[in-house]
């Protein structure tokens, strides 16, 4: 397929042919870095994620007040079901995740899942590699 053809619709889905896919392992192995379409992603390595996560951690840790919310006991028990089917530490993050998604207008995406879902990335992508070998 042609360059041109690749940018019409850049909605459509184009899969990848074997040799392709290989072509773009290698590439990335000895460049260290990700493709993903036409962007290039550098890999950060599990520890620096690790520790941009601990300090992402602290800084709201020091920038966050406590504040006092009288709720019905019900609303509570909703909320802690919430949190808990949706893999949240508690319900109080869930609320201030939803408070500022609200006030920005977009979702809000942990830092921790962040983290989590790279490092699934990351083991898959070696998983990968070793199969390649």
């Amino acid at each position: 397929m042609t360059e041109k053809a690749r940018t019409v619709d850049s909605a459509a889905y184009e899969e990848q042919t074997d040799e392709e896919m290989l072509t773009e392992i290698r590439a990335a192995r000895k460049a260290g870095t990700l493709r993903r379409g036409s962007l290039k992603v550098p890999r950060t390595p599990a520890a620096e994620l690790a520790k941009q996560l601990a300090e992402s951690e602290q800084g709201l840790a020091e920038a966050t007040i406590p504040v006092t919310l009288r709720m019905p006991a019900s609303m509570v028990a909703s909320l802690k079901d919430q949190a808990r089917r949706q893999g949240v530490r508690g319900y109080q993050t869930l609320m201030k995740r939803w408070i500022e998604e609200r006030l920005t207008g977009e979702p809000v995406i942990s830092a921790r899942d962040v983290s989590n879902v790279l490092g699934q990335l990351h083991s898959a992508e070696s998983a990968l590699e070793n199969l390649l070998k």
